[in-house]
């Protein structure tokens, strides 16, 4: 991955984050933890970068259950697959119509 300051990342008006999946109990991959997100995210998501940093989706929005799966099937296929892939998708937890590049990592990251 290319490493680009922050500072100059929380310039660009796009919803920029970095991600990885974690399991749950039954070691299923449900969720994912936001490892990074640039300040563009707070105004798309509704919560502050701070908060949003080392939590789960699920910790973020406890009452989106089942409203993100196909939108995290997505992601999460394209993190196996370690590829890029465009997705235009209305997310019930956004409120919104998002227009997504997604990257996996080698590392399992996105």
């Amino acid at each position: 991955m290319i490493n680009i300051d922050e500072n100059i990342i929380d310039l660009i008006p796009v919803g920029i984050i970095k991600g990885k999946f974690s399991a749950n109990n039954h070691k299923e991959v449900d969720d994912f933890v936001v490892l990074y997100a640039n300040h563009y995210m707070e105004s798309l998501s509704g919560h502050k970068k701070a908060k949003l940093e080392g939590n789960t989706l699920k910790q973020l929005y406890p009452d989106s259950s089942g409203s993100t799966d196909d939108w995290l099937k997505q992601i999460r296929k394209t993190v196996m697959e370690k590829e890029h892939k465009h997705i235009n998708q209305y997310i019930d937890v956004f409120n919104k119509h998002l227009s997504m590049d997604i990257i996996g990592q080698d590392d399992g990251s996105f």
